[in-house]
């Protein structure tokens, strides 16, 4: 599998999607940090079976596409809603 991608999905999005949605449950400093943590390392965890596992990569790319198409309904908007510039009119 690529590096930066997982399912042709771009891993930094998918981990920025996540921690946008752990921000609805209203956690904050300490408590934030150690679940975006645990999230990435869910996530890094889950794309290095097939490394180790052969016979997990549809199963990790099923997991992956899951979890982002999750994140672009709760979470992803958000982030980039708020980064993205706002356009007049």
């Amino acid at each position: 599998m690529e590096l930066q991608a997982i399912a042709g999905i771009e891993a930094v999005v998918l981990i920025f999607g996540m921690v946008e949605f752990i921000k609805k449950f209203n956690l904050q400093g300490h408590a934030l940090t150690l679940a975006s943590f645990v999230v990435g390392a869910l996530v890094a965890t889950v794309y290095s079976l097939p490394d180790f596992i052969p016979n997990a990569l549809p199963y990790v790319e099923v997991f992956i596409k899951v979890l982002f198409w999750g994140m672009a309904a709760s979470g992803i908007y958000d982030f980039i809603n708020k980064r993205w510039p706002q356009a007049e009119g």
